[in-house]
């Protein structure tokens, strides 16, 4: 097996956070030991990011590009519909070709790997002039977000062909989609979220954070996700709202772990409910302190409408905490099993939220049985080393069809 050359192009790269960057950056530790090379282009920030750089054990290439700072007013001001991402994005893939072209003629490398449909219009200009196979993986649809902005993407990947897709399938409606969108299924290899269940794992209770937080002698529902509409965090303070109404427990509180758009909507909601003290938000966290989060907390609740197969949900799993899901997507095939390994309710129930946290608050027998399958579940089902052999076998095939041509 050959040691691969890989060069990586992402636009969302730390210091944000979020589940995808958490998924990519855990990929390339994971492939690292069978990479000659691994490089990222990434964009170029105004702050310092030479030890957040230098922290990976891959090469980080920053690059500047526009960032049409000056259309965001006229955005905000007269033009709410205005794409303002597909122009960041065009801009910020220029940028990278360039350096991708230059970084191609310095290691020659292998592979020419892409995160995002964003970068996808640079991909057929890539492989005319490196020759080298370029690929893409595609985290979800941005059609979750906007209509105007699904729409685009689907004109994306019928125009821009790819040697290989990549699909996280987090059951939502990203896969479904470019199944239909993209003819040739041998170019398409769906994936799942994985996680390294060595770092993330079931702590003992951090005290620290406890005291920190208030929370001694309180049970403690949690809820991390980025604060964005998708994300479904209103339907986890809905249910909470109603849990502490209908059955009167005083001693609970509820945890939201993120940050995001709508955050400080969802601290007015909790305001309007007039449970602001039973709710506490602690703003967005490295993703080294997850698994102390979780050890502070009884229950996690994902609550998405579209999706709950996402990092955080897995996280809380490898934690072994038993999970309140909304059976949406593929979570029943492929995640959680009802009983077993967490709680499926119907998706916007918020009394059937309300009931499922009532059964986990008096039943710590059923906790501790939901916890330990979905902790056993993680570790069978979602470990990196199938993941990491299908993609060291799909890169090697289109390194060795490109040499043979």
């Amino acid at each position: 097996m050959k040691s691969l050359k890989l060069c990586r192009i992402i636009y969302e790269f730390p210091p944000t956070i979020g589940g995808s960057i958490i998924h990519t950056i855990e990929l390339a530790r994971q492939i690292a030991p069978f990479c000659e090379q691994q490089i990222f282009i990434v964009p170029k920030i105004r702050e310092d990011t030479s030890k957040i750089d230098a922290s990976f054990p891959f090469k980080v290439y920053r690059v500047g590009y526009f960032e049409f700072k000056w259309l965001e007013h006229v955005k905000s001001k007269y033009i709410k519909w205005l794409p303002l991402a597909p122009l960041v994005n065009f801009s910020f893939a220029l940028a990278s070709l360039n350096k991708c072209v230059r970084l191609n003629k310095q290691f020659d490398l292998d592979i020419i790997h892409i995160h995002g449909i964003g970068i996808a219009p640079v991909a057929k200009i890539l492989k005319y002039l490196t020759k080298k196979p370029v690929v893409i993986m595609i985290d979800g649809s941005q059609g979750s977000y906007s209509t105007l902005a699904g729409i685009f993407e689907s004109i994306l990947i019928k125009t821009t062909k790819f040697d290989h897709y990549f699909v996280v399938d987090n059951g939502g409606p990203a896969l479904p989609k470019f199944q239909k969108l993209i003819h040739d299924s041998s170019k398409l290899t769906p994936v799942f979220i994985n996680i390294d269940t060595d770092k993330i794992y079931p702590k003992r209770k951090n005290l620290d954070l406890t005291n920190h937080l208030g929370l001694d002698n309180y049970f403690v529902f949690i809820s991390i996700h980025n604060l964005e509409s998708i994300q479904g965090v209103d339907y986890s303070i809905l249910g909470f709202k109603k849990f502490l109404e209908k059955y009167n427990i005083l001693n609970s509180i509820l945890l939201v772990v993120g940050s995001g758009s709508i955050r400080d909507k969802l601290e007015t909601m909790t305001h309007k409910l007039e449970i602001s003290d039973k709710v506490i938000f602690t703003g967005a966290i490295e993703n080294s302190s997850v698994p102390d989060y979780y050890s502070i907390s009884d229950v996690a609740l994902s609550t998405s409408l579209l999706i709950n197969m996402n990092t955080s949900t897995v996280e809380a799993m490898a934690c072994k905490k038993p999970v309140i899901a909304f059976d949406c997507g593929n979570t029943r095939d492929l995640l959680i099993q009802n009983m077993q390994n967490g709680i499926l309710i119907t998706p916007g129930s918020i009394d059937e939220l309300s009931e499922s946290m009532l059964l986990l608050y008096n039943k710590i027998e059923l906790r501790l049985k939901l916890g330990e399958n979905a902790r056993k579940f993680v570790v069978e089902h979602r470990n990196w080393k199938h993941r990491i052999d299908t993609e060291i076998r799909i890169y090697n095939k289109l390194v060795k069809y490109c040499d043979s041509n």
